[in-house]
């Protein structure tokens, strides 16, 4: 067998890698040594106690606590009306066995209501307490659990939750959080105009609000008086804010002209009476109104077509720009009316100039597959950019004809307006109107005839 030569090149390396691994793990060993040899035996023993009695002992914290009745917080400080109130306490047992104790309200360190509780382990529960509050200010509220012994809370950090400085006095109070008011500088449509105030209310006692407005024209005249509902609003509490409710608004514009000044104030009222002011705006009534005429009902054949005039009249004494808004009743997908949705928009609206009309053209086309009889509403939809007001007009369009009929007659005879008396030998002439109700040109036959006489 032949020798294999050894190079001492790669075992000096092979040697010098693991001095490099050696050396790192010494360093770390010299400096834990000395932290290790500090610590004595009675610490870890000690530890090990610790975890053993927070998973063993109760541990119950009060998580949480709130006003349900009549509050509201003003500025961080919280306000509670006189009277009876309900505060909700959670608390949770965090700890590995159970806990028996009570849980107290306190105020101004007085206990003024308890609850006995057993609370098992890993349970959370809510409790309500009782206060009669009476007016006065700067007091403590504080929710405690006291335990029946110190076994049963492993943990006294987290026993209470306070609410400080409360005031308890009576707040009627209200705002107003939005409207749909004209805006300042806007014009209105001289027409029958209905809004609306959103109100809210902000103390901590109920009230009704109305709605005081005015019109006064900017140049002279009487002033005109709007139309309000009474709302009654409810407070809220600090645990559920109170609901806001719509105050209507109304006037009639109609003989309305030029700009008049709109303000005034919500009233609030309770045992006592408050104003909350409307900012003024002047707002321009000028002669803007259309009318909008529907196109004729219409039958038409299985795959024809046919087009719908609306007629768009502007019967006010300026032009107004128009949005026209097309919809019909046809399944998605197969559409009868040939014409998009949004025929005229803001951006690019129908202008109609004063005692101007304009013609509103559908194309519809029947599909060759439809029922007799089957029906489809074409909807118009058009919207004022001046005034803001919207009219719409509706037509039906049917595939094939219905037909159908009523016939009226009056003869004014005293026991029923079907009844005629004709005297033998005398002539007598009887009118009868007969109404097409169907949706197709048909030919009619009447046939008369007598009964006995009356």
């Amino acid at each position: 067998m032949g020798t294999q030569p050894i190079s001492n090149a790669h075992y000096r390396a092979q040697k010098s890698s693991r001095r490099a691994t050696i050396v790192p793990i010494l360093v770390t060993l010299l400096l834990i040594t000395p932290l290790i040899a500090s610590i004595s035996p009675e610490k870890v023993e000690e530890s090990k106690k610790m975890n053993s009695l927070r998973s063993t002992e109760p541990d119950v914290a009060v998580t949480d606590m709130n006003v349900t009745t009549p509050s509201v917080s003003v500025s961080g400080t919280p306000y509670l009306a006189p009277g009876d109130h309900v505060i909700s306490a959670s608390i949770a047992n965090m700890g590995g066995s159970t806990a028996n104790g009570e849980l107290h309200l306190k105020v101004n360190t007085v206990v003024v209501d308890t609850r006995v509780i057993s609370i098992n382990p890993g349970q959370q529960s809510v409790h309500l307490l009782l206060w009669n509050a009476s007016p006065g200010s700067g007091i403590d509220l504080e929710v405690v659990w006291a335990p029946d012994t110190p076994a049963d809370d492993s943990d006294s950090d987290n026993n209470a939750l306070s609410m400080e400085n409360v005031e308890v006095s009576s707040l009627e109070e209200a705002s107003n959080i939005a409207d749909s008011l004209p805006e300042e500088g806007s014009s209105v449509a001289r027409a029958l105009w209905a809004g609306a105030i959103t109100v809210v209310n902000t103390g901590n006692e109920p009230v009704n609000v109305t709605a005081d407005l005015t019109l006064e024209p900017v140049i002279g005249g009487p002033t005109v008086f709007l139309t309000s509902s009474t709302e009654d609003l409810s407070p809220g509490s600090l645990s559920d804010p109170p609901e806001p409710k719509n105050v209507s608004i109304s006037f009639d514009g109609t003989n309305l002209e030029g700009n008049y000044t709109l303000g005034g104030s919500i009233i609030v009222s309770g045992t006592t009476q408050s104003e909350v002011n409307i900012e003024s705006r002047i707002v321009n009534f000028i002669a803007l109104r259309a009318t909008l005429i529907p196109a004729n009902n219409r039958n038409v054949d299985p795959g024809s077509e046919t087009v719908l005039n609306f007629i768009l009249q502007n019967s006010g004494t300026v032009s107004d720009n128009f949005t026209v808004t097309q919809t019909n009743t046809s399944a998605p997908g197969n559409y009868w009316a040939n014409t998009s949705q949004n025929m005229y928009t803001p951006a690019a609206p129908l202008l109609v100039s004063a005692g101007a009309t304009q013609a509103i053209q559908v194309p519809v086309e029947v599909p060759s597959d439809a029922a007799n009889g089957e029906s489809v509403i074409v909807t118009i939809s058009v919207q004022s950019l001046a005034a803001g007001y919207v009219i719409e007009a509706r037509t039906i369009v049917m595939a094939g004809g219905t037909y159908d009929s009523e016939i009226f007659q009056n003869h004014s005879h005293e026991d029923g307006l079907n009844i005629a008396n004709i005297t033998p030998g005398t002539p007598k002439h009887l009118e009868y109107t007969l109404k097409n109700t169907g949706t197709a040109p048909t030919q009619f036959e009447i046939n008369v005839g007598a009964t006995e006489a009356v």
